[in-house]
Parts: structure tokens; C-alpha cells; sequence
């Protein structure tokens, strides 16, 4: 199978910065196996970005939202920098959706659509993506790649994504390995502010 193939990646939204529309998001997580079983590894897509940068789309229906504009790859996930157009255009209406989606946290998930260009088949049977050629970043409503997450915004990269993934991860949202212990002051914390918007 070479033709495009899409994976939802249950990314989610810690911070957006709505002046800009700016955002940082793990697009993949390596080694994970997701639900159509397959896993992706470790820098199979930096060949694919280093010839061009896939835009931002909604659920993969081409209606362009913005476009990657820059990337980290290392062993544990691949971050994309993410820019959302101005609301202005043919597709002001979704790109508007797409802000304050982002911006109040209801919109949080991401999804790729790629070719595959080299696989194996592993021992345990998943089957494990090698290279692949990115083709887009969508915000779709609901994804599937366990661990996938969005850290922060450009504005907000520093304490706010750091802190974001350690809340999450307290709270059980991130695989066990990451999870922060129970009795880590943070929990205390966000259960206090929790509280208090009850």
C-alpha cells in the first residue's frame, strides 16, 4: 500500500495564542502503537520536511487552515511549529472555527495524512513506518495516536508547555511512563483550581 493514508492522532491543545494563531504540537509519537496498528519511527518523516512543509487543513478535506512552519524531530516525537491564516478568504468561516476551537480547548485534536514509503512488519506484528512522506497536519474532532499532544503556542512556549504536559500527565491524560506521581504538588494544585470552577 503506497496511496495517502490518514492517521488521527488524538493531539491536544495546551495553550493558543489567539493574536497570532500560532501553536506547537506533537504530530507524532514514536514507538506508540496507535489503532489501526501500526507505529512510527523515530525520524521517519524528517526526509519528507526537509523538501517541504505540509499546511494545516480541516479534517482532510482540503480547506486550508494554516501551514507548518517549522519543526523539532527527536526520538521520542515529531513537534511541529503551526501557524492558522488569518480569518479572511473562502474559508473564513472554518478558520474562525478553527481559533476559537483552539483558543477555548473544544477543538483539540490533530490528524496526518502521509504515503507510506517504507515499512516493516515487526515481530510483535505491528506494522512500523520506517520513512513516509507528510502530506498534511489536519484539526480533526477527534483523534487516535496515543501520546500525541499540543504543547503550546509559539508566545507561550516555556513554562506554559512544560507545565500543561506535567498537569495532563498528573492527571492520567499521558502513558503511564510519563505520569507525574500522586502526591505531585501540581495535582494539588490543578484539583484546587478545578475546584473552584466547578
Amino acid at each position: 500500500m503506497t496511496g495517502h493514508e490518514i492517521r488521527r492522532l488524538g493531539v491536544e491543545l495546551s495553550a493558543f495564542d489567539e493574536g497570532t494563531g500560532a501553536f506547537e504540537a506533537y504530530a507524532l509519537t514514536y514507538n506508540v502503537v496507535d489503532e489501526y496498528n501500526t507505529r512510527f519511527l523515530p525520524g521517519c518523516a524528517t526526509e519528507s520536511l526537509r523538501r517541504g512543509l505540509p499546511e494545516v487543513t480541516w479534517e482532510h478535506a482540503g480547506r486550508r487552515l494554516g501551514a507548518v512552519e517549522d519543526y523539532r524531530d527527536n526520538a521520542t516525537a515529531l513537534t511541529i511549529l503551526g501557524q492558522l491564516d488569518q480569518p479572511e478568504g473562502r474559508n473564513e468561516t472554518l478558520i474562525r472555527r478553527a481559533w476559537a476551537g483552539m483558543r477555548t480547548g473544544t477543538l483539540t485534536d490533530f490528524s496526518i495524512e502521509f504515503i507510506r514509503r517504507e515499512w516493516r512488519t515487526a515481530p510483535d506484528g505491528v506494522v512500523e513506518f520506517q520513512r513516509i512522506d507528510l502530506e498534511a497536519v489536519s484539526l480533526v474532532l477527534e483523534g487516535a495516536v496515543p501520546g500525541a499532544e499540543l504543547v503550546a503556542t509559539r508566545s507561550a512556549v516555556g513554562a506554559a508547555g512544560p507545565v500543561y504536559r506535567r498537569l495532563v500527565a498528573a492527571l492520567g491524560g499521558l502513558p503511564a511512563a510519563t505520569r507525574a506521581p500522586l502526591d505531585d504538588p501540581l495535582v494539588a494544585e490543578a484539583e484546587a483550581i478545578l475546584d473552584r470552577i466547578r
